[in-house]
């Protein structure tokens, strides 16, 4: 299957379903946008539904497996008879438009990538092969690719931070106004106010009713008052014009540089993301390497080395995923596998049959045993492998796990491969409550 086609068409290209009508693929599409829909209201089906997609051993009295053909008949209701036409099985169906939607939802989300990749990295494994396995394995692949280049960009503590250089747009200003008094009209103006209106075509202007030669009050008073009007007026029009510049200079301003610390503010914030995440980094890189070197539970204060491996398994994948976020590297599994390794040994990496393990993890200690049971829920259908493990743990029953997880009595583990899928379903756990 090429990266960017869909999971639907590859079950279509590879004959898994044999529909070829194309109003039935559009069906099929509307199946999968509900699905989407209620999986964003309700994460914590992401679970159930991640593990059901992967299972070619599912039956039909699965919870999920009946809830999703309720919405695949209400959107084609011709669905039973088409796929007895063609021989199909309606549980490919489901779990194709159930992958499809997961994949959609994890593309451009990396709390959704996570939370698929966390429930199904380790489960995947014991469930039988199926002819479908290639398709999922790739979809697996990239969510998995995706999650640990979040979370490296999360542990980032590279001393060089490349932040890119600023490139602002260019601030540019308007060019103010120059106010200038007009000499022509204020030479009408003083044309009028000094010149007797008798000589106007004369002097071409004039409007001062008397003679400045009868030597009275009458010439100069009209010769202030109306030059000063026309003074007045010139200045006025020209101050008028100097303050509309400034106006508009000062709006251009305020856009400039508006614009300018519109684009200054996500760079400084950008700086600031850059180096909070890589001092949390250093951290949190910190706080892991104080674990790893005391050997003492936070959750219980009680040296690891006190508890037997299985204990001790259990409690530290505990312990860890209160300390780390659901996204991290890969290389947090493997800090784990060898703090495991610092308390007892090569025996955690010994295979032992999940029964027998399940066995002793009913004996644990109560205070471990207390943890665990935080995981615990009696609900409907297949559950994760944290949940079902509480489950047995707490209904002191271990064939409980196996009716819970469709996990093969037979399977055998490592104390240490249980820790990592401990810590990863608790990390599923985290992130189908956000």
């Amino acid at each position: 299957m090429a990266i960017q086609e869909s999971i639907l068409q590859s079950y279509l290209d590879a004959q898994y379903i044999k529909t070829v009508e194309q109003s039935h693929i559009e069906y099929l599409k509307k199946v999968i946008t509900e699905l989407k829909k209620n999986l964003v209201k309700r994460k914590k089906k992401i679970l159930s539904y991640t593990l059901v997609s992967l299972d070619p051993m599912i039956t039909e009295s699965e919870p999920v497996i009946k809830e999703i053909e309720k919405i695949i008949i209400k959107k084609w209701p011709a669905f039973k008879n088409s796929i007895s036409a063609t021989r199909d099985k309606s549980i490919t169906y489901v779990r194709a438009v159930i992958l499809e939607a997961l994949s959609q939802m994890a593309k451009h989300d990396d709390l959704i990538a996570a939370l698929i990749w966390h429930t199904a990295r380790d489960v995947v494994s014991y469930y039988q092969t199926s002819k479908d396995a290639q398709i999922f394995a790739l979809v697996l692949q990239n969510m998995a690719n995706q999650v640990e280049i979040a979370g490296r960009r999360e542990w980032t503590t590279d001393n060089q931070i490349d932040i890119g250089p600023f490139k602002p747009s260019e601030i540019k200003f308007d060019v103010p106004y120059s106010a200038l008094v007009n000499n022509e009209s204020l030479l009408e103006h003083l044309l009028a106010a000094f010149v007797h209106s008798a000589w106007i075509s004369n002097a071409g202007g004039g409007e001062n009713p008397r003679p400045q030669t009868h030597g009275n009050w009458e010439w100069p008073k009209f010769a202030a008052e109306r030059s000063a009007l026309g003074i007045a007026d010139e200045v006025n029009s020209a101050l008028l014009l100097q303050n509309k510049s400034i106006t508009s200079i000062s709006k251009s301003i305020k856009q400039n540089l508006d614009n300018y610390f519109s684009q200054l503010k996500p760079f400084l914030e950008n700086i600031s993301a850059t180096y909070t995440t890589s001092i949390g980094a250093y951290n949190k890189r910190s706080e892991l390497l104080w674990w790893k070197q005391t050997l003492c539970s936070p959750s219980l204060n009680r040296s690891y080395r006190t508890y037997k491996p299985l204990e001790t398994a259990l409690l530290m994948a505990i312990d860890l995923a209160q300390e780390v976020n659901p996204i991290y590297p890969l290389s947090v599994d493997f800090l784990l596998r060898e703090t495991l390794k610092d308390v007892h040994s090569q025996e955690v990496d010994s295979e032992y049959l999940l029964n027998d393990l399940i066995d002793k993890a009913i004996k644990i200690d109560d205070s471990i045993k207390n943890l665990m049971q935080n995981y615990s829920e009696d609900i409907e259908g297949r559950k994760p492998f944290l949940t079902g493990l509480a489950n047995a743990i707490t209904a002191g029953n271990s064939q409980r796990f196996f009716s819970d997880t469709g996990i093969d009595k037979k399977a055998s583990i490592s104390i240490s491969h249980l820790a990592i899928w401990v810590f990863h379903g608790s990390q599923a756990a985290k992130l189908a409550k956000l």
